[in-house]
């Protein structure tokens, strides 16, 4: 199933404000991070460079799923060691 980059950071950001484990990971994700460039530097011929002086308005979204790659890791181990305390 192809997950796109939004659905997995709603259903992060949920499973952090609901306490619960996230449905989907980012392992299950196949798609790649969006390039950081903006719509009008694309072009049926390809992608135009963007100037130097302006940033990309996409780059905070980029940041954005980074930042939730972070948070996944931090649910993963904290799910083990939850497991862990529950065995002892």
């Amino acid at each position: 199933m192809s997950h796109q980059p939004v659905d997995v950071t709603v259903n992060i950001s949920l499973s952090a404000l609901f306490g619960r484990p996230p449905i989907i990971h980012l392992r299950d994700c196949d798609v790649t991070e969006p390039n950081i460039v903006d719509d009008e530097n694309l072009t049926p011929e390809g992608v135009k460079d963007q100037s130097n002086e302006t940033t990309s308005r996409i780059c905070a979204f980029v940041a954005a799923i980074r930042l939730h790659v972070i948070l996944e890791v931090c649910f993963i181990y904290l799910s083990a060691v939850s497991i862990d305390i529950d065995v002892i």
